[in-house]
């Protein structure tokens, strides 16, 4: 075993916890290198107001201000010629380089943080993770430019206890990560890379392989910037403290992330999306919230998932979002995870519950569900923005699917699919709609334009066969009248505000 003290204490400013939870990086040009990782509660000019509230309402993720001075830097050259452990035990800032057959601890009982300089490093451990913070008030690990780093765990570790490490890369404390290097995990025996507290990225190239979850957060992970790829065995991304409203999110403020997933996507009881380009194939949720989902910018492709959106609550100003499910498309219910149990078509394990709602006032989002498309077990509002639903072709489920009241005010409203569970928005909304059901299947490409007066209200190509389309825009006027055109030919009118018998054959039916 090889135990490293600092020589001297490098320059670094401990700030707290402070109010806000995103991460910047900013140059002190009176050291070598410098590095700032803020809280994500700072609002940018990018990141809409709802998540930047949903932000304040939580624990603030954890702040560092973080510098050095080369003289300071303490160098640790990893070799396999050593004893397969290395032991830092002092707050300070340590380059480490090298490969090793191994293990590195970090082990610090002062307040002050630990640096962790990673440039050039490729740590395989044979018995546990190959990085363990055990004890440390604060950790910061830069990937430093231009730097190739890969961490790999055992498949089996010696010490199984509770508390002890079960990730690659594991943290027993806060953890920000930053730096323009790249850094490869793989997690053999469990995860890739998880804190006990919480864990910041806000830069670098990370990749991780994990036979279970991907990056774990246990009070949150914050995505301020970077490229992160997971691939992952269970969730690809997760924070999972139940036990408090204040942490238990993921939020996913900038940067690209990509992720695989054998359960969710994302994880957690509060997922916030901002400014981050986001892609997901998962065999259960793309995005799944026990509690509440905020999103106010950014895209979001999810090209495989159960369900794509799942939340007891959910809250949409903006962004871009486009979702393939086997079941639903976006799905309002509550509590823990199990929408994946039954499969496709396996039926809602959720309980409805007044107070489970969703809120569209902004972005733009495209449903292709083969179950409902876009279901609430509680109510629904939508005042702006755009949603497309391609919804289902058979006749147990539906393009819209409200427990509850659906309110309409404003925004343009598109859902297709099966005519057998088709529902429309409230007679009582303030912005008009009009539901076209036809009296047998329409074949997928087919597109279906509401006219009056010669103009053009709304229309809908359909990617799949489908038997009913309800559509709301501003121009959609209660109580009048519209013309429907079927590949630019005309087979009847629709009164706008009902919802009655079907169309087909060229005409208009009962």
């Amino acid at each position: 075993m090889r135990i490293i003290r600092a020589a001297g204490l490098a320059a670094i400013v401990l700030a707290g916890c402070g109010t806000t939870a995103a991460t910047e990086k900013t140059r002190d040009p009176s050291t070598a290198d410098s590095v700032t990782a803020e809280s994500a509660a700072v609002t940018t000019a990018t990141q809409a107001q709802d998540v930047t509230e949903a932000l304040a309402s939580k624990k603030a993720a954890h702040e560092v201000v973080a510098s050095w001075d080369e003289a300071d830097v303490v160098e640790v050259a990893l070799s396999d010629s050593e004893d397969d452990t290395v032991t830092i035990t002092d707050p300070g800032t340590y380059r480490l380089s090298g490969t090793l057959t191994g293990q590195v601890v970090v082990q610090s009982e002062s307040d002050l943080p630990v640096q962790l300089i990673l440039d050039g490093v490729d740590i395989t451990s044979e018995t546990g993770a190959a990085i363990a913070i055990t004890a440390a008030e604060e950790v910061v690990v830069i990937l430093a430019d231009g730097s190739e780093n890969s961490l790999t765990d055992a498949t089996t570790y010696a010490d199984t206890a509770t508390d002890s490490p079960n990730a690659a890369f594991w943290s027993a404390d806060d953890m920000t990560i930053t730096g323009t290097g790249s850094l490869a995990v793989t997690g053999r025996s469990n995860d890739g890379i998880a804190s006990k507290d919480g864990l910041v990225i806000e830069a670098g190239d990370i990749t991780v392989d994990a036979v279970d979850d991907g990056i774990r957060g246990k009070d949150y992970l914050v995505v301020e910037g970077g490229t992160i790829t997971v691939s992952a065995g269970g969730h690809a991304l997760k924070s999972d403290n139940t036990d408090d409203s204040t942490v238990g999110y993921v939020a996913l403020l900038g940067g690209a992330v990509g992720l695989e997933a054998g359960e969710d996507g994302v994880n957690a009881q509060y997922v916030m999306v901002g400014a981050a380009d986001v892609a997901i194939a998962a065999a259960d949720d793309g995005l799944h919230a026990d509690a509440d989902m905020v999103i106010g910018d950014g895209t979001i492709v999810i090209t495989s998932s159960y369900e794509g959106l799942e939340a007891a609550t959910m809250a949409i100003s903006g962004g871009t979002i486009d979702v393939v499910a086997d079941d639903d498309g976006i799905n309002i219910a509550g509590g823990a995870d199990s929408s994946g149990m039954g499969g496709p078509g396996g039926g809602d394990q959720f309980a409805a519950n007044a107070d489970q709602w969703i809120d569209i006032s902004g972005g733009t989002i495209t449903l292709h569900a083969q179950g409902d498309g876009f279901d609430s077990n509680g109510s629904a509002t939508m005042s702006g923005g755009t949603l497309v639903v391609h919804g289902p072709t058979g006749n147990g489920n539906g393009a819209i699917d409200v427990n509850g009241t659906f309110e309409l005010s404003g925004g343009t409203l598109v859902a297709g699919g099966s005519s057998g569970m088709a529902e429309v928005p409230d007679a009582s909304s303030a912005q008009g709609w009009a539901s076209v059901t036809f009296s047998g299947s329409v074949a997928a490409g087919t597109t279906v334009e509401l006219v009056g007066d010669g103009v053009t209200v709304a229309s809908y190509t359909a990617e799949k066969t489908f038997g009913s389309v309800v559509f709301s825009t501003a121009e959609i006027v209660s109580g009048a009248q519209y013309e429907v055109v079927v590949d630019g030919q005309s087979v009847g009118t629709v009164t706008a505000g009902q919802h009655v018998g079907g169309m087909g054959g060229g005409g208009p039916r009962g």
